[in-house]
């Protein structure tokens, strides 16, 4: 067996997709590799266990790039792991030779979408993934059309790469909580979207193709919003407020995690109209929870929806709508999606996700 360190800091600095992404494969390991030495860079103060190492920043506020120049690679030199992993791709440097780098990248959107970034994180992916890649003993990927991405823009890199899809946890089921649902004043039948309220996550086609659903069916639905604040969300919240039905539309902002199943499992379907994702983490909790799916048909979304979903083009809000009244006039094809979707979910397990980093861990 291989020491491995992971630079867990996710875990303690966001709560978007790689925090979620560390969470579930630190659970596999405890769940299924229990004995195979891992250990974890956290955030000094935040440690909770034998295996968490604590490291300090040299900044006292925002983001700390010195941290990776100097503090990282001292604990790592001093620790000596056989293998080290990078879940933000950019970074660490000056680590010694006889440390195996594996650097995860979950997505190329600053390179292959700038406009849905912060300009600041566009500069450092364009400036330093280059010198990353070549570091790095292996790069993993959550998905072949991530894979696909790298390899476009880094030809050189096609021999280092592996595929390893991440898992779902147990707690993604179908739900009944009536008490939750009247709590968010979900009062009629509805449709979900989950996600951060940024750019790439396309909301305004789903506001427009709302609206053209309402109008041409008269439907008494009502469209429940998940999610946080991101950035450059101006124009979607000014949409949302000077909508024709927003009487009909429930903005939750963040949700407790117990209350995620409940929505997935009530919805009439599930609506993912993002322009580009990595792996898709809320439509494979969709599909844990037995909804209908309703998806865009880009990037790695059809590999995780495989045929237990709906999909259209997120460049087309009259597609969208389109496609949600096929699926709820359709109770054959709703209820097909609903039969799908468990198998489609249960190719994601977390046994899986973990071995995958045991195999390769175990090749280096």
């Amino acid at each position: 067996m291989k020491k491995v360190l992971i630079n867990a800091e996710a875990l303690d600095r966001q709560y978007a997709g790689i925090h979620y992404y560390m969470k579930l494969l630190r659970l596999g390991f405890e769940t299924y590799y229990p004995d195979y030495p891992v250990y974890y860079i956290r955030d000094a103060g935040s440690q909770s266990g034998a295996h968490d190492l604590p490291v300090k920043s040299m900044l006292s506020k925002g983001r700390d790039p010195l941290k990776h120049l100097i503090n990282i690679p001292k604990l790592v030199r001093g620790f000596k792991p056989d293998v080290y992993v990078e879940l933000t791709h950019l970074g660490p440097f000056r680590l010694p030779s006889f440390v195996k780098c594996v650097s995860i990248i979950h997505d190329l959107t600053p390179l292959t979408h700038p406009q849905f970034h912060p300009d600041y994180s566009s500069f450092l992916q364009k400036h330093l993934l280059k010198h990353s890649i070549h570091k790095a003993d292996s790069i993993v990927t959550n998905s072949n059309n991530t894979c696909k991405d790298v390899q476009a823009y880094y030809p050189r890199s096609e021999s280092k790469m592996e595929v390893i899809y991440p898992g779902i946890e147990d707690f993604f089921k179908p739900t009944k909580d009536f008490g939750i649902l009247k709590s968010l004043k979900i009062k009629k039948p509805f449709l979900l979207s989950l996600s951060t309220i940024e750019p790439r996550k396309n909301l305004g086609c789903l506001l427009d193709a709302f609206e053209i659903f309402k109008k041409r069916s008269g439907a008494p639905h009502q469209l429940v919003l998940v999610g946080k604040g991101g950035w450059k969300n101006k124009e979607v919240f000014n949409r949302l407020e000077n909508h024709s039905f927003r009487k009909d539309i429930v903005l939750t902002a963040y949700l407790e995690r117990d209350a995620l199943p409940v929505v997935f499992s009530a919805c009439e379907a599930f609506v993912f109209p993002s322009w580009y994702e990595g792996f898709g983490f809320p439509v494979l909790e969709a599909l844990s929870c037995g909804a209908a799916c309703i998806i865009s048909n880009t990037s790695s979304l059809p590999e995780v929806g495989g045929e237990a979903a709906v999909y259209f083009n997120p460049a087309s809000a009259a597609d969208l709508a389109g496609k949600v009244e096929m699926v709820i006039a359709n109770p054959g094809l709703k209820a097909g999606l609903k039969k799908k979707a468990g198998k489609q979910s249960a190719l994601f397990s977390l046994q899986r996700f973990a071995a995958g980093f045991v195999d390769l861990f175990d090749r280096l």
